[in-house]
């Protein structure tokens, strides 16, 4: 029985196409990283905010508790100790967290940013973010930002203050802990 021949030609030739095409595919996901690691001061403070802000609330929540149920020589120490206590929270839990938004950060924005960006833009976004000009906007934004903080906390003081009070009032009484009508109380 007489058999053509196979050839390898074509065999050799898709693998051929298919080695070339690795390093592009490489070079793209190479530009990826580069962002996500570009971003990584973003990641960190997601993870920092995820970390801290129930901290803050307790640390709020045990200052009101402090002064009202701890006796005045008891306070200083009850005080350190909860210090002591949240340090010791930020300290085990901050690198936790930031290690678990890298490892997320890979699993689900890596190929989020290879789905909505081309090769080509990738590209362009990591050059921009290498470049003086992003370098000196991250330096500078948070002092820009920070005057816009200033005065908008200068402006909005009084009434934020007015309102916290109002909502205070209403949360308590609500709460059955105080009858009496808020002070500041719109007239129905």
């Amino acid at each position: 029985m007489n058999r053509p021949a196979l050839s390898l030609r074509p065999l050799a030739l898709s693998l051929g196409l298919m080695l070339l095409a690795q390093p592009a595919l490489s070079a793209s996901r190479e530009n990826a990283q580069k962002l996500l690691a570009i971003q990584q001061s973003t990641l960190d403070a997601v993870a920092r905010g995820l970390v801290e802000n129930p901290v803050r609330q307790l640390l709020s929540s045990a200052e009101t508790v402090l002064r009202a149920r701890v006796p005045a020589d008891k306070r200083e120490a009850a005080a350190r100790q909860i210090q002591d206590a949240a340090r010791k929270y930020m300290d085990d839990t901050l690198p936790v967290a930031r290690r678990r938004a890298a490892d997320l950060a890979q699993q689900l924005l890596l190929p989020q940013i290879e789905q909505k960006f081309s090769d080509e833009e990738i590209r362009q976004i990591v050059v921009f973010y290498e470049s003086p000009v992003a370098k000196k906007m991250q330096t500078v934004l948070p002092d820009i930002n920070k005057v816009l903080a200033e005065r908008l906390l200068s402006d909005m003081r009084g009434e934020l203050q007015e309102r916290i009070k109002l909502l205070d009032q209403q949360m308590s009484a609500a709460l059955g802990l105080n009858l009496s009508p808020p002070a500041s109380a719109p007239k129905p």
